[in-house]
């Protein structure tokens, strides 16, 4: 006849504190003497965690002084502003097309180029 069903449970559980404390007998003899809490997890890993962030906060460098950006002419920012347009037409087309666009762009610029793309 079949078991109990509470019988095979309590078995089960029997035969898992037995793995635990042969796991924690191995951790012992390997060096890894921190206690599990009935969860599984170890119990000193808030404590590390604060340890580790403290390091990490003592040893962060000295922040950097942000950059000035720099101040772009008009001239530059128009220049910019048209490679952006050029750039973002470019890829759309198929790969044959990019050389033509390309060529044109060299000999004549970005305006001339953009012409041509439509």
């Amino acid at each position: 006849m079949a078991k109990n069903v509470h019988a095979i449970i309590d078995e089960l559980k029997a035969g898992l504190s037995q793995l635990q404390a042969h796991f924690e007998n191995l951790g012992s003899i390997f060096g890894g003497s921190e206690k599990t809490t009935p969860g599984g997890r170890k119990s000193t890993a808030r404590a590390r965690r604060r340890r580790t962030v403290a390091v990490r906060r003592a040893a962060a460098p000295a922040p950097k002084k942000a950059r000035k950006k720099p101040t772009l002419s008009p001239a530059v920012r128009a220049q910019r502003r048209l490679q952006g347009r050029y750039m973002a037409r470019f890829k759309t087309l198929p790969k044959a097309r990019q050389a033509q666009v390309r060529k044109v762009r060299e000999e004549k610029g970005y305006e001339a180029a953009l012409k041509m793309m439509g």
